[in-house]
């Protein structure tokens, strides 16, 4: 936790009103049960009216008021105060008069921020057993604010504990304060026990925990393995603390116990709400469309992050929108996608996907020039696919002798099958197509007629 933080938590819980006033009641409710339980029928003796009135200025500087009703209040001025208060001759008060002035020193300090000389003086306050109690007890939470700010967490602990053992009624505020100091002591099941008991106070009340609270809870949880829990945090930071990382967290802990459909949705959530922040959770979500059986939200899940510059434009990313287009049988699309994963490409392997595409949507010539790519890009897997894909083409177009040309160069075992297969039956077409020539029959005419210009 950044030092300013840890400001801000001390600032909300220090006495505005320093040494001489008495102790304030908790503002929340909390469990009950202290060793002095009794503490507010503990005798006080009263400081002296001379006594007083030489810590008049001083407590003025610390805790100025406005000189008329309505006029801005000043800033406290604790140089001026720790004048006032040297100025004092410290043995000719008694040991508890003695201690309310230290408790001054320390809150000038404290203003200043020089935290050794606040931890000095405090200390004296604490020891001095013949201070006040009521003074006594709120300098040991004090302390323990203090030790938590410049990172001494044993010493802020231990004072935290003896405060607390003090109190009739213990805040919620302050058993998360005590779990946050166990936890960064990596003492995570006392950590555990005070977050849940701040929670649970808030909760039983009908309110809701600070949010820090949650999240410490649900981190514990994760170190644990223990990811239902962590999931039914989440869901109620969700409710109580909107914000996108959350649905991206229940997303992860969804994935844990291979909720893939629960997973998706809380993706999806994430996504809508420009919440997915890198290509890889991006891509995932796409993925987990694909397996749901939608590839058009997969494509568009990754068209949009190339658009908004979260998924990188690679070859590999493009040919998977041209896929997914493919999928959901956008032809058109598929075959957009696949050209600009194709212009990028560093093998023929993108060029013959894109063959199988063109000769899918009947765009042959395509087809044929994709396949020509394909073979001198090179880096080809399968080779003779690409020739058995280009002989198909050119056979569509009616060019006989160059399909057979394509077909007669497959050489791999995997494929000499089904080329010759082609050839036979590219053999026979062109012996057809020669025989209704012969005839007279104007096959290109009738050709030209049915399917248009070739």
């Amino acid at each position: 936790m950044s030092t300013k933080i840890k400001l801000q938590a001390l600032l909300l819980a220090l006495l505005v009103a320093v040494g001489v006033f008495p102790v304030q009641a908790q503002d929340e409710e909390g469990d009950q049960g202290s060793r002095f339980a009794d503490m507010e029928t503990t005798r006080v003796r009263a400081m002296s009216q001379s006594t007083a009135r030489a810590l008049e200025d001083a407590q003025q500087f610390l805790s100025p008021t406005a000189e008329n009703e309505g006029d801005p209040v000043p800033e406290p001025n604790p140089q001026a105060a720790l004048k006032e208060l040297n100025d004092l001759t410290m043995s000719r008060y008694p040991a508890f008069e003695q201690a309310e002035i230290y408790f001054l020193f320390g809150y000038a300090y404290y203003l200043l921020e020089d935290y050794p000389q606040v931890i000095r003086y405090w200390r004296m306050v604490v020891d001095e057993e013949d201070a006040n109690l009521p003074l006594r007890v709120r300098t040991m939470r004090n302390l323990g604010q203090v030790h938590y700010i410049v990172e001494e967490y044993q010493a802020a602990l231990d004072f935290f504990l003896e405060w607390m053992s003090y109190q009739e009624i213990i805040g919620p505020s302050d058993y998360a304060l005590v779990g946050n100091i166990y936890y960064t002591m990596d003492d995570h099941p006392n950590a555990l026990v005070n977050l849940e008991r701040a929670i649970n106070i808030r909760e039983e009340a009908g309110e809701i925990g600070q949010e820090n609270w949650y999240a410490l809870q649900r981190s514990i949880y994760y170190a644990r393995g223990d990811y239902p829990t962590v999931i039914e945090i989440l869901e109620k930071l969700i409710a109580y603390y909107p914000n996108v990382r959350y649905w991206r967290e229940l997303g992860s802990m969804y994935a844990e116990l291979e909720q893939e459909r629960n997973q998706m949705i809380a993706y999806d959530l994430a996504w809508l709400q420009d919440g997915l922040t890198s290509e890889s959770q991006a891509l995932g979500l796409a993925y987990m469309y694909v397996a749901a059986g939608a590839p058009l939200q997969a494509a568009e899940i990754l068209i949009k992050g190339i658009e908004d510059g979260l998924v990188e434009e690679t070859e590999k990313n493009l040919l998977s929108v041209g896929q997914f287009y493919y999928n959901a049988r956008e032809i058109e699309e598929a075959a957009t996608w696949t050209e600009r994963a194709a212009a990028v490409a560093e093998t023929g392997d993108t060029y013959g996907w894109l063959t199988n595409i063109y000769i899918e949507a009947a765009r042959y010539e395509d087809a044929y020039d994709a396949a020509t790519d394909a073979l001198e890009l090179g880096g080809l897997d399968e080779p003779d696919q690409i020739r058995l894909q280009a002989g198909n083409a050119l056979f569509s177009m009616y060019r006989y002798d160059e399909a057979l040309a394509q077909f007669r160069a497959v050489r791999s075992e995997r494929y000499r099958e089904n080329a010759q297969t082609w050839i036979r039956f590219v053999e026979n077409e062109a012996a057809k197509d020669r025989a209704f020539r012969a005839d007279g029959i104007d096959l290109d005419a009738i050709r030209e007629d049915i399917y248009g210009q070739l």
